[in-house]
């Protein structure tokens, strides 16, 4: 009885190297990434960006740890670095990664075996190191093959990554300059390098993407339309790149091709709250606003501090008559985001559906300083202008008692 639970014991903890390497792997990635960077890491362990299913562990005050519950579901792991990966700090932060579980395992050997441990600590050390040292070299040999995230965008393996790195060291320095620029949210400095550098013959389907980001956030729609006219057919878009197309075919009042862009988007990952709160907000634009709060309600059930779907809930609630919901939604936005132009907008088209034009002017003219692109504010500008002209002249033509 004593030998078989002893071989019931080994078999179990045999079982448990796999998610053991993969969770170390992962957290190799994290703690150099931490290091090295500063910035906040996202990890997944057991699925490849999976949230559903989840354990959710903080790693820190800024970057998460999720474990898929389920281990006969496990499909590997995934770590996300908030900035593009360069230089040698980047070399570290994906060579930590398949490393670590092999310097782990090799000091639990030498642990157990130095200072007398149980046989199963022994016998188990030994077998997370055999393991782990066959699965370090299967990540460090550079595979092209294409690993699909959650997301429904793509990745390769740690030794592709590491051959990425290898190969941006002969990239102009102009282009690396524009990538930093462009993660540190510098999209008006990166936008036109970026453009510049469309026809590159590395990297191009990210340069698409982000090129197309850039413009979107610098409100150049005729470029960014130009650009997916051009090189829309050159890349797979995942669901982040549907919700941009479909954000420039909104802008030019395509709706019907904006709907279908973000319907496809919501196919490939149905938890991406800016595609709920994109089409909701084209529902607005169709003024469709009962189908825009289900989408508004559903991007802040899975994002409860979504500022801007707050503000958008808060439009489509006052639209339906539900002015004293639509207002404490408008005040939750600001309360996250106090710079959120579209907020403000959102107040004074409440003031200005009231005839209250003094406050809707003082709004309207708050967003106008925060961002004078900001959607339909110069219609409802010069709407007020308008109605404010239209009571002066009232005013004027009235007889004094």
């Amino acid at each position: 009885m004593g030998i078989l639970l002893a071989f019931l014991g080994i078999a179990i903890l045999f079982l448990l190297c796999r998610p053991v390497i993969s969770l170390v792997h992962e957290l190799g990635h994290a703690t150099a990434g931490r290091l090295l960077s500063g910035q906040p890491v996202t990890v997944f362990v057991g699925s490849y960006g999976q949230v559903e299913d989840s354990l959710k562990l903080p790693l820190g005050r800024t970057s998460r740890l999720y474990v898929r519950w389920n281990l006969l579901k496990w499909s590997g792991g995934l770590c996300k670095f908030n900035d593009p990966l360069h230089g040698l700090a980047g070399f570290l932060m994906i060579l930590a990664g398949p490393t670590m579980p092999v310097v782990v395992a090799t000091v639990l050997v030498w642990w157990a075996f130095k200072y007398d441990a149980n046989d199963l600590l022994r016998v188990w050390s030994l077998f997370l190191l055999i393991l782990a040292v066959p699965s370090m070299l299967w990540n460090l040999v550079a595979s092209s093959s294409l690993v699909l995230l959650a997301d429904g965008s793509h990745t390769t393996n740690d030794g592709n990554q590491l051959r990425i790195l290898w190969q941006r060291r002969r990239w102009p320095a102009a282009y690396t300059q524009a990538l930093l620029d462009y993660y540190e949210g510098h999209y008006a400095t990166a936008a036109p390098v970026l453009v510049h550098h469309l026809n590159l013959p590395f990297n191009q389907e990210d340069n698409i993407r982000m090129a197309l980001s850039a413009l979107i956030q610098t409100n150049e729609y005729e470029q960014a339309r130009e650009i997916l006219e051009k090189y829309g057919n050159r890349y797979q878009p995942t669901a982040n790149d549907l919700v941009n197309q479909g954000v420039i075919k909104a802008h030019f009042n395509e709706l019907t091709e904006a709907f279908s862009c973000y319907d496809q988007a919501l196919a490939l990952a149905p938890d991406n709250h800016f595609a709920l709160n994109n089409r909701g907000y084209t529902y607005i634009r169709a003024k469709r606003y009962a189908e825009s709060v289900a989408d508004f309600r559903q991007a802040l059930a899975i994002d409860s501090e979504f500022a801007y779907a707050h503000a958008n809930l808060g439009l489509s609630l006052i639209m339906l008559d539900q002015a004293t919901e639509g207002l404490e939604c408008i005040h939750r936005s600001l309360a996250l985001d106090d710079t959120n132009s579209y907020a403000y907008r959102n107040l004074g088209i409440y003031h200005l559906q009231r005839g209250e034009l003094s406050e809707a002017q003082q709004q309207l003219d708050r967003a106008w300083q925060l961002d004078p692109h900001t959607d339909l504010l110069s219609d409802y500008r010069r709407q007020l202008q308008d109605l404010m002209e239209g009571a002066s002249n009232c005013r004027a033509i009235v007889p004094s008692s």
